[in-house]
């Protein structure tokens, strides 16, 4: 019985042991293998971060035109743009599809219906309509056809039967019925808006990106003159924001209105040279570094700026093309390369 006993003893006894030497390899083995697994970690984190950043970064235009579909323009910059189209506005139905007198939930009218409202006689106005998208509820139908300009609250409201969302059929029906559409669109459905002013063949003022001259179904139109840029044109606008803070954003404003400023004469004084008009490697044509240097002797092909579209007067310059993206095609003649450089956008442009 004793010599069982002190076989059991022992064999507990090694037992121990084993179970300490495990434990000790077990704790070497997370000791040894804690950094790498950390590293591991801190990697594959790292690794989410970065994608996730790359998607913004590819996403940023869309983010940021998303992020401006809820802003107002002031006032100040709505005159500066309206007083050159007075004369096309008297007598006219003026609808602004994207505007309310409730912006952000405060009870406020957008800028664009002040304007309109408090210069409803002096610009001779026969109507004003606006209207505004209300997701998920429904929306309504704001006129005014005089009485007391000075008080913007002055109008006739109808309640309809969707949500406002200018595709629809009913926005549409009222579109139909107005003269000219002057509105601020979202910005992340400035295409699907500007294409549906040109299918219904309505005239129009609107703002938008300056990335929109380069919409290969927006510059078609551009180099056919059927559209055109407005007199503030690639200018940093201050916006509202519905939380009451401003925004500085880029902006053009894209008309089919005809204005002065479209007919006026550039002075040209530059005079050609190889060295400082070099040829794009793949398109015939010479560069040109800034508008102000187009040369006064070149009856070529000529890359200019995209700003020089605010420049390019009708009876003097033919729109040949575009040069913003690599893919060519009809319009648009590929990224624009010197000694194989990359150059910026460029408009191409011919002297008549």
């Amino acid at each position: 019985m004793k010599k069982q006993m002190d076989k059991t003893k022992k064999k507990e006894k090694q037992m121990n042991k084993e179970k300490v030497k495990l434990n000790a390899l077990w704790f070497i083995i997370w000791f040894v293998g804690m950094p790498f697994y950390t590293i591991g970690s801190i990697f594959e984190y790292t690794c989410l971060l970065l994608k996730s950043a790359f998607e913004q970064i590819c996403n940023w235009p869309q983010i940021v035109e998303k992020a401006l579909d809820e802003i107002d323009v002031r006032i100040d910059d709505i005159e500066k743009e309206l007083v050159h189209y007075e004369d096309k506005l008297k007598g006219k139905v003026v609808y602004m599809p994207c505007d309310s007198v409730d912006l952000f939930g405060k009870g406020l009218p957008s800028n664009f219906w002040v304007y309109f409202h408090k210069n409803f006689e002096r610009l001779g106005l026969k109507k004003i309509v606006a209207t505004y998208f209300n997701e998920g509820g429904r929306s309504y139908k704001i006129e005014y056809s005089g009485g007391c300009d000075n008080d913007v609250l002055d109008y006739v409201k109808v309640v309809m039967d969707g949500d406002g969302d200018f595709r629809s059929e009913e926005v549409v029906s009222i579109m139909k019925k107005s003269d000219v559409v002057v509105t601020n669109p979202p910005f992340s459905l400035f295409r699907e808006f500007f294409n549906q002013l040109v299918q219904l063949q309505k005239r129009f003022l609107i703002l938008g990106s300056p990335n929109a001259v380069s919409y290969k179904d927006i510059f078609p139109l551009i180099k056919q003159e059927k559209v055109w840029c407005g007199v503030v044109f690639n200018k940093s606008t201050t916006f509202v924001l519905a939380d009451g803070t401003t925004k500085d954003v880029q902006i053009n404003w894209y008309t089919n209105l005809d204005h002065n400023k479209r007919w006026e004469d550039v002075v040209l004084y530059k005079k050609y040279n190889e060295e400082d008009y070099p040829k794009y490697d793949n398109y015939d044509a010479i560069n040109v570094n800034k508008s102000k240097d187009v040369p006064m002797d070149y009856d070529g092909v000529m890359g200019v700026p995209i700003t020089f579209l605010n420049k390019c007067n009708p009876k003097r310059f033919e729109i040949v093309g575009i040069m913003s993206r690599d893919k060519v095609d009809v319009f648009n003649k590929g990224y624009p390369k010197i000694d194989g450089k990359k150059k910026y956008a460029r408009l191409l442009i011919k002297k008549l």
